[in-house]
């Protein structure tokens, strides 16, 4: 997980748990960030897991700033480490069940996500990233996938159009696009092919890169299983966080 993102987060908490002034929280953060950077320094290649330990560290010495007045700081490094947990229980309303999902924190070089590991598998592919069912399923079951792919040179708009032309093909009364914030802000193409259990479905999101480009994200599944994989997908992708850039 970026450092930068971890940092904004860690920021945010503190301010909002704190009763310091604003001056003494700036000053405090400030020098709590001088030690991120130096450590960062140090350890130019951290794996993810040296990282949150040093997030982990910062969460102390926050706590070692505030002391126990009125339990800020202990209240306060619970909220940090739940920022930066490499798993986590995430809750899922399915087939009108609810229920709590473990998931497992993934990282690219772009973004972060949270994949559900009981039920898929994450999988790095050439040009772009693909989350697919752990086990495979029987032939006659048409396909289902989630795939990640960034397209670094074209804003939202832009794909939006090239997208949405292509999905055309397949589904032909594919929906006009909307805007949506949930699971993930953006624009939202959705598409299905025929009144069968075993048509073929998709629901793509269009989303900003937070810079000049645009992530694409497929859902792939069948009408069937409308309330089963593709609430597990949706869930996944609310977990889905970019990267700052320096």
């Amino acid at each position: 997980m970026s450092k930068k993102l971890n940092e904004d987060q860690i920021k945010q908490t503190m301010l909002e748990n704190t009763e310091y002034d604003s001056q003494d929280k700036e000053e405090i953060w400030n020098k709590i960030e001088s030690e991120i950077k130096q450590s960062d320094r140090k350890n130019k290649k951290q794996t993810l897991k040296k990282r949150y330990a040093v997030l982990i560290t910062v969460a102390a010495a926050i706590f070692l700033l505030f002391g126990t007045e009125a339990g800020t700081g202990y209240a306060l490094i619970d909220k940090v480490k739940q920022l930066f947990v490499p798993e986590k229980k995430v809750p899922l309303s399915i087939e009108g069940t609810e229920e709590e999902t473990d998931v497992t924190l993934k990282e690219s070089a772009d973004y972060v996500i949270y994949v559900d590991e009981e039920h898929y598998r994450y999988e790095e592919k050439a040009g772009y990233d693909l989350i697919v069912p752990k086990v495979d399923l029987p032939e006659r079951y048409p396909e289902v996938s989630m795939e990640i792919r960034q397209i670094t040179d074209k804003k939202p708009d832009e794909v939006l159009k090239d997208v949405q032309a292509e999905l055309k093909k397949s589904f032909p009364e594919l929906k006009n696009p909307e805007k949506v914030t949930t699971p993930i802000q953006g624009w939202m193409l959705k598409g299905i092919a025929g009144v069968e259990w075993n048509s073929p479905v998709t629901k793509t999101f269009i989303v900003s890169n937070g810079q000049a480009g645009s992530f694409v994200i497929k859902q792939t599944y069948f009408l069937e299983a409308s309330e089963g994989h593709a609430v597990r997908f949706d869930n996944m992708l609310k977990e889905f966080k970019l990267i700052p850039k320096e």
